[in-house]
């Protein structure tokens, strides 16, 4: 196996990830107005607290699906 530096996984993409946090609406904040993420719908069965989101850094995408 080649030896990499930098990119350790070799990821060209990543669909999904799930973090704990502190405070759900700072990371809502954070992700939508630092990150630019746009919000999607959350499964309303879920009965714990948190939010969904994509990543619309990399066109084409979901977020702009013409380009």
């Amino acid at each position: 196996m080649k030896d990499h530096m930098g990119n350790s996984l070799h990821l060209k993409s990543l669909n999904h990830i799930s973090l704990l946090c502190r405070s759900v609406v700072e990371s809502i904040d954070f992700y939508q107005d630092v990150l630019g993420f746009v919000p999607i719908r959350r499964p309303g069965s879920f009965n714990f607290d948190g939010a969904w989101y994509v990543n619309c850094l990399t066109p084409p995408g979901p977020c702009n699906p013409t380009l």
